[in-house]
């Protein structure tokens, strides 16, 4: 029996670097990912977080906020050029 080829090629560091040195010249982008944010139910998922942490709603930090999406890729820029 073949092994099976790793079709993720996202996890290796030189490829998701290659990705993103790219990323921000994709037309439309910006625009896609925020139309596929409006699909996650963003308050469902974070209460469901809150809770497996053992909190409830309103109990949390209230720095646990979301970043932009534009600091989130550059600490992880930073991170995985290091």
């Amino acid at each position: 029996m073949k092994k099976a080829h790793n079709l993720n090629e996202y996890t290796t560091a030189d490829h998701a670097l290659m990705y993103l040195s790219r990323a921000d010249s994709t037309p439309h982008r910006s625009e896609g990912g925020a139309v596929l944010l409006d699909f996650i139910p963003q308050k469902e998922l974070h209460n469901k977080f809150v809770h497996a942490l053992g909190l409830n709603e309103g109990e949390e930090d209230p720095s646990n906020i979301l970043l932009e999406v534009e600091t989130q890729l550059q600490w992880l820029r930073s991170t995985l050029r290091s």
